[in-house]
């Protein structure tokens, strides 16, 4: 009887042996297939986070604008109430200076007249042909703001230069006729021609002065 049990026992034994050893070397395979990593896997190309956008590059500022040059000072208004005229009998004295450059060096001429407000007054100078001649037409209205506006009428022809390259030729004549208005005793450029056969150059330039 106890042989018997033996016998059973081997022979159980023997059954049972390949099969543990085989479930071993199943999770010994399954183990090295599958090993266990702290590294998570990559990321799939499609998964890939897209890089930022470039912001485009700032456009360049413009320069500032230089500023604005200053208004040049406005005429004196004849419509205002400060702008009544002055009483008849006050003087109004013209100075008319006229420049000319025929002889190449700039010769100045200057005249004066006297008016009284409201009238006019006139100067005629005359000589021979080589001294040349000034005559002037005005008429003047003065106003209690300084303000003096005036019609003008004159015609102008230099000497004739004694001396240079220009000696013994007559210089072309000049007429004008202007209306202005011009500020007490402040000098005024009326006018600035120039000659079409040279560089000859005639500035005329006005001040009216209110006799108090």
């Amino acid at each position: 009887m106890r042989r018997l049990i033996l016998v059973l026992a081997f022979v159980v034994g023997a059954t049972t042996l390949p099969t543990v050893a085989h479930t071993a070397e199943a999770g010994q395979s399954a183990g090295t297939l599958r090993p266990r990593s702290a590294t998570p896997p990559a990321a799939a190309p499609w998964q890939a986070v897209p890089p930022k956008p470039t912001p485009p590059p700032a456009a360049p500022q413009a320069p500032p604008a230089p500023p604005a040059p200053p208004a040049p000072p406005s005429a004196p208004s004849l419509n205002l109430p400060s702008s009544q005229q002055v009483p008849a009998a006050t003087n109004i004295k013209l100075t008319l200076t006229i420049t000319d450059s025929f002889t190449g060096t700039p010769v100045t001429k200057e005249m004066s007249l006297l008016m009284m407000q409201r009238n006019g007054g006139m100067i005629r100078t005359s000589g021979s042909s080589s001294s040349g001649y000034m005559n002037v037409d005005a008429v003047a209205t003065a106003y209690l703001n300084g303000a003096v506006s005036l019609k003008l009428t004159f015609d102008y022809q230099g000497a004739q230069p004694k001396e240079g390259p220009l000696a013994g030729v007559r210089p072309p004549a000049i007429g004008e006729s202007l209306a202005v208005v011009l500020q007490d005793g402040i000098p005024l450029t009326v006018s600035e021609s120039a000659d079409p056969g040279s560089d000859r150059r005639v500035t005329v330039t006005l001040t009216a002065t209110i006799l108090k």
